[in-house]
């Protein structure tokens, strides 16, 4: 199929007038014949006027056709190619590590039977399930669907076996050409150990995570450090052991869980930079912080900079600043530090949301945010269906980024009650969010499905060089046949 990467151009076929006009106008060369005397012929002439007609019609078409190809170039024409793969096919899809229980195997072995291919849920959709490979890194779904679709011809189903976790679903819903159907294939409930961080005063402060399908919560404790050589156990069923500076923290539902931390008299020091226009944001992180050194028992010193030209020691920094990142924080960051950077840009859209973190709080919705684009590895903070927070890992370091600013004109999360303690959750030690074992409901996972006949063209290819060699090749043909015309 032939298309032209600039329509436009194709005006230029108004040129196709010049070639009609000139052979209209054009008049062939007579002979001159003497003759002795013109007396017998004047009086036979018979005056009449000139007709234009077209006349060396193939010689015309040929110059008509290199003023077409010229055209054309300047249109930029491409070519799209049918692979001629169009048979729709079935694939069955298992995500690697789940445990199926007897009657979803039964229910996968009569797919196969009915004549879907069984694949890995992976990258490449291989064929075999008997290697023995180490855990597998959780797969993202959407980004699997896109890649079955496009090795698929349109029309073809997909069956998709999976835990169906929420958190398995990163990015935006796709559309594809492919119907999708799932079977899932339920966790069991889980307890973990989200967080153990030492707090201050002689105390710990321990959060236990606990999901289902259903649902994910979290209940924190804390309790007084326990002397040299003793045990405690906390009200959520978490014991605690202390030798020397170390305290061994042990989920008594499952042993195997447990998290080592050290006990430290040295507070965490956050250093926030916000340029001049900031200033207010930079005054709600301040009382954030406040709060959680007096209320919380968080060990925490601050202090607030204008300049971004000073290099400062610190294990947190926020960035509140429409310019870069300075070079020297950049290397604090893959040195270990966490920085919090808002976001950057002048141009935000204001929407009424709700706002989800992983960690469910009472009184965290937000009625109000103005949100710009941002992008991360993992989102945190949701705002609806726009990340509101996300995260990647730098070097030892890691690189937190807020879609909005911490001011209440452009929201109202840094004003309310719960804001001090979502910033506690980012400030100690993070736990495994992978164990969240929360569904994403069916009507969620519903792909948007593309309408259109043809929603996977082949990828365009130039062919301007093509063109080149039959413009030369018909204009060495027309100079061969006007030549013939002139004798």
């Amino acid at each position: 199929m032939l298309g032209f990467g600039a329509p436009t151009g194709l005006i230029a076929l108004i040129a196709l007038t010049i070639p009609i006009a000139i052979h209209l106008w054009s008049r062939k060369k007579t002979k001159r014949v003497q003759v002795g005397s013109v007396r017998f012929l004047t009086s036979s002439v018979t005056p009449r006027a000139r007709k234009l007609r077209l006349t060396d019609l193939p010689l015309l078409l040929l110059r008509l056709a290199i003023v077409t190809l010229l055209a054309f170039l300047v249109a930029r024409p491409y070519a799209r190619f049918d692979s001629g793969n169009s048979t729709p096919t079935r694939w069955l899809l298992v995500e690697p590590g789940i445990v199926v229980d007897s009657a979803t195997d039964r229910k996968l072995d009569s797919l196969e039977q009915a004549g879907f291919e069984r694949r890995q849920l992976a990258a490449g959709f291989p064929l075999s399930f008997a290697s023995a490979t180490p855990e597998p890194a959780a797969p993202n779904l959407w980004s699997l669907l896109r890649e079955a679709d496009a090795l698929i011809p349109d029309g073809s189903q997909i069956v998709v076996a999976s835990s169906g976790r929420a958190s398995l679903f990163v990015g935006k819903r796709p559309t594809l050409s492919s119907r999708v159907y799932w079977i899932d294939v339920l966790e069991p409930n889980r307890d973990w150990i989200h967080r153990a961080a030492v707090n201050g005063n002689n105390t710990i402060l321990v959060t236990i995570g606990s999901s289902s399908p259903e649902r994910t919560v979290f209940s924190s404790s804390r309790v007084e450090i326990p002397h040299e050589g003793e045990r405690v156990i906390t009200s959520n069923g978490v014991e605690i052991a202390r030798q020397g500076s170390s305290l061994t923290v042990t989920n008594l539902v499952n042993p195997a869980d447990r998290v080592v931390t050290t006990i430290s008299g040295e507070p965490l020091r956050i250093t926030v930079i916000a340029s001049v226009e900031r200033s207010d944001d930079a005054e709600y992180i301040e009382r954030a912080i406040e709060t959680l050194s007096s209320e919380l028992v968080v060990p925490l010193t601050t202090d607030i900079r204008g300049g971004s030209n000073t290099s400062v020691e610190s294990e947190y920094y926020f960035w509140l600043s429409p310019n870069p990142i300075p070079d020297w924080l950049t290397s604090r960051m893959e040195a270990g530090a966490v920085l919090f950077e808002d976001a950057r840009g002048t141009s935000f859209q204001e929407s009424e949301m709700s706002m989800v973190s992983e960690e469910t709080l009472p009184g965290q919705t937000t009625t109000r945010m103005t949100l710009t684009p941002i992008s991360g590895t993992s989102t945190l903070w949701w705002a609806g269906s726009e990340p509101l927070l996300t995260l990647d890992a730098i070097g030892a370091g890691l690189h937190f980024r807020f879609g909005s600013r911490f001011h209440h004109e452009f929201g109202n999360l840094v004003v309310s009650a719960t804001f001090p303690e979502l910033l506690q959750s980012l400030l100690l030690p993070r736990g495994d969010v992978s164990l969240d074992s929360r569904v994403l409901p069916i009507d969620q996972r519903a792909v948007f499905l593309d309408p259109s006949p043809e929603t996977r063209l082949p990828t365009p290819k130039p062919v301007e060089a093509e063109v080149w060699i039959l413009v030369m090749a018909l204009f060495g043909f027309e100079r061969v046949v006007s030549s013939k015309e002139k004798t």
